[in-house]
C-alpha cells in the first residue's frame, strides 16, 4: 500500500459510520465477557490493525500487541507509537499460549488458508482465553468491494462455525451477525452493480466510491446504532457481517 492510501484508511477507521459502530459493537461484547478495566497483565494481539484505530481503543482493555502484514501500515503504525510487528496470521511471530485475548477484524477472508489462519490465532492464545473474529457475511453479497480488496470469501454463521470447529479447545460463546438494518439497502446496491456492471473500471472500495458527506455519515451511524441496543437483548438473524467470540478450552497447547 502507497502512503496515501493508508493515510486515508486510518481516516475513515475514525470517521465513517461503518468503522465506528462496528468498533462499539465489539467493544460493547468484549465488555461483557472480558475484564472491563484496564489491567496491565492483560495481553491482547490485535491481528491486522492497518491503521491502528482498534489498537488504540482495544488498550482500554490491556496490554497491546500489533500483527501487521503491510509495510507501509506497519511504518504508520510505529510513527504512532503503537507496538507492532510485521508478519502474517498464517504465520504469527509469538509463542503458544502468549495472550488472554487475540482480536482479527475483518481479517481472514483475506487469506486463501483460514484453517490455517484460525488455527494460528489459536495457537497463540492462552488456556481460557478468547479469541473475537470479524468478517464479511454471505457470498451473495460479493461485489467489486470485494475483489478490491482482495477477499477470498466471505462466510454464513454455519460455514464460520465449521472453520472454528476443525480445530480443537474451542468453545463459541458468542457469534451473531451486524449490520443488519443496512442490510436491504446494501444488498440492492451490490446486485445491481452485479448485474450491470457499474464502472468496473474503478478500482476503489465502497468506502471511496460511496463518499458520504458528513450529515449522510452522521445518519447512517445513527441507523446502525440501533443495533447496539439490539445486541444487548438478541443475536441479529442476518446481515453483511459476522461477530464470533471463541474461548479456548483449558488444554494447553505445548510451549
Amino acid at each position: 500500500m502507497n502512503k496515501d492510501y493508508v493515510a486515508k484508511y486510518a481516516h475513515l477507521e475514525i470517521n465513517h459510520w461503518w468503522f465506528i459502530i462496528r468498533q462499539k459493537i465489539i467493544f460493547q461484547l468484549l465488555q461483557k465477557y472480558v475484564t472491563g478495566v484496564k489491567n496491565t497483565s492483560y495481553k491482547i494481539l490485535n491481528v491486522g490493525a492497518a491503521g491502528g484505530a482498534s489498537s488504540k481503543w482495544l488498550s482500554q482493555f490491556g496490554e497491546v500487541y500489533s500483527l501487521e502484514y503491510d509495510p507501509a501500515f506497519t511504518e504508520s503504525l510505529l510513527a504512532q507509537n503503537i507496538a507492532v510487528v510485521q508478519g502474517s496470521i498464517t504465520f504469527i511471530p509469538f509463542s503458544n499460549n502468549e495472550f488472554d485475548l487475540v482480536c482479527a477484524f475483518d481479517v481472514i477472508e483475506h487469506v486463501k488458508d483460514d484453517e490455517k489462519a484460525f488455527a494460528e490465532l489459536q495457537r497463540v492464545c492462552k488456556p481460557a482465553g478468547k479469541i473475537c473474529i470479524t468478517v464479511p457475511a454471505y457470498q451473495f453479497l460479493w461485489s467489486r468491494h470485494d475483489n478490491i480488496n482482495e477477499h477470498q470469501r466471505r462466510y454464513t454463521n454455519t460455514s464460520l462455525k465449521k472453520l472454528v470447529s476443525k480445530q480443537p479447545y474451542n468453545k463459541i460463546i458468542y457469534r451473531t451477525y451486524f449490520n443488519t438494518i443496512l442490510f436491504l439497502p446494501i444488498f440492492l446496491v451490490r446486485i445491481i452493480e452485479n448485474i450491470f456492471k457499474k464502472n468496473p473500471d474503478i478500482v476503489k472500495s465502497d468506502f471511496e466510491y460511496y463518499q458520504t458527506s458528513s450529515f449522510i455519515n452522521m445518519v447512517l451511524q445513527k441507523i446502525f446504532s440501533v443495533e447496539l441496543f439490539l445486541l444487548k437483548f438478541i443475536r441479529l438473524p442476518f446481515g453483511v457481517s459476522l461477530l464470533m467470540l471463541v474461548e479456548k478450552f483449558d488444554n494447553k497447547l505445548p510451549e
